[in-house]
């Protein structure tokens, strides 16, 4: 009956560590994850920062920029139509003079 009892525990015994063994592997993958899903956290908010800093760049430059573009645009548009006053004037005048040829 002794030999039988300490059979059982023995196999119990064995069976508890066997659990224990993959509840501590278990343990383990599981904070081995959330280590590296707070290291992809930090290197994700690291990545974001990075892109918010790009943009606010991006919209200082954007900002700086419009207003000589702006100006730039408003003065091509004002020579464009200049130079096709002058280019009808021009058109006129060799027309005149052709008329006044014939």
């Amino acid at each position: 009956v002794a030999d039988e009892a300490l059979q059982q525990c023995t196999s119990l015994r064995a069976e508890l560590e066997e659990e224990r063994l993959q509840t501590k592997a278990k343990v383990d993958a599981f904070e081995a994850a959330q280590t590296a899903e707070a290291q992809s956290s930090k290197a994700w908010e690291a990545e974001r920062g990075e892109l918010k800093s790009e943009l606010e760049l991006q919209r200082k430059l954007h900002a700086d920029i419009k207003p000589v573009a702006d100006e730039a645009l408003q003065q091509c548009t004002s020579l464009r139509a200049q130079l096709e006053e002058e280019r009808l004037q021009s058109k006129a005048k060799v027309d005149a003079f052709e008329a006044a040829q014939t």
